[in-house]
């Protein structure tokens, strides 16, 4: 993918907010990057959200991620962004040397590793028989990855990656939720994602989760190409109830995680209880 070439894909409006269903009469709405553009993403849902909920999306999770977790990574590649004079130039690596010692070395962005670390959470507790695994605070960093040898100038030293997992599955959910509507996928089931993308309902694991299915293998069965990031959508049946799930990937130029996640539920018609 030629990350200085923007070519957008849109989807035409469908009259109402997306996440929060506020008619397009009552409000005025904008147009939904699915994908951040900060993200390289060129698929565009026109007026498909309102200022409040855009808002929310951006100070909660949205914001914060591309800034703090992923804006080195995102100065290093050139990724879009609307805001060039702000891509950072430099970053502070701690590592240890060889007499154990922690030490700090602030480095160019150029010598950023080209690296994301695995995601290994459970599968959506939906496809598991589980529910009620409320979500981390949105502060909360849950893990870090270690990577020997990613900055050889520094003779090994660990080089330390670290995720904020509330806001990266607030934003795995946003991701699946927009690209359903937009795909026009959403008929006949029950939307479950824009509680949980508005602060609504805290058990966020319950849709969001990792896959056994590994990068390569997940490029090998849908046959995904050079493009920054993938989605795929399909349905599952999971105890006698279908659900509409994503994969998606951020990142799939690195070899990125995928992540599962639960999009809505076949809505059940009264005539499916009379018989």
């Amino acid at each position: 993918m030629n990350l200085g070439e923007r070519k957008y894909k849109r989807y035409s409006t469908i009259g109402y907010c997306i996440y929060c269903g506020v008619s397009a009469n009552e409000k005025k709405l904008g147009d939904e990057h699915i994908f951040p553009l900060a993200l390289c993403g060129n698929l565009v849902f026109l007026d498909a959200s309102c200022r409040c909920c855009a808002e929310h999306i951006n100070k909660n999770f949205e914001g914060p991620l591309l800034r703090k977790t992923f804006g080195i990574l995102r100065s290093r590649l050139k990724t879009w962004t609307r805001h060039p004079k702000e891509r950072i130039n430099t970053f502070v690596c701690e590592f240890v040397d060889d007499c154990g010692k922690s030490i700090q070395v602030t480095l160019p962005v150029s010598e950023y590793p080209l690296f994301i670390m695995p995601y290994t959470r459970d599968p959506p507790a939906l496809l598991q028989g589980k529910s009620g695994s409320p979500m981390p605070p949105l502060s909360q960093v849950r893990f870090r990855e270690i990577t020997p040898g990613a900055l050889p100038k520094l003779k090994g030293g660990k080089f330390f990656q670290i995720w904020v997992v509330g806001q990266l599955q607030l934003e795995m959910a946003k991701i699946a939720h927009g690209y359903a509507v937009a795909e026009g996928r959403m008929s006949g089931f029950d939307a479950l994602l824009p509680p949980l993308i508005l602060g609504q309902d805290p058990y966020i694991s319950d849709y969001v989760g990792g896959t056994e299915m590994t990068a390569k293998e997940f490029s090998e069965r849908f046959k995904t190409g050079s493009n920054f990031n993938e989605i795929r959508l399909m349905t599952l049946f999971f105890k006698d109830e279908e659900f509409l799930i994503a994969l998606v990937q951020i990142f799939a130029i690195l070899d990125a995680p995928v992540f599962q996640v639960v999009i809505g539920r076949r809505r059940i018609s009264a005539s499916a209880y009379t018989g």
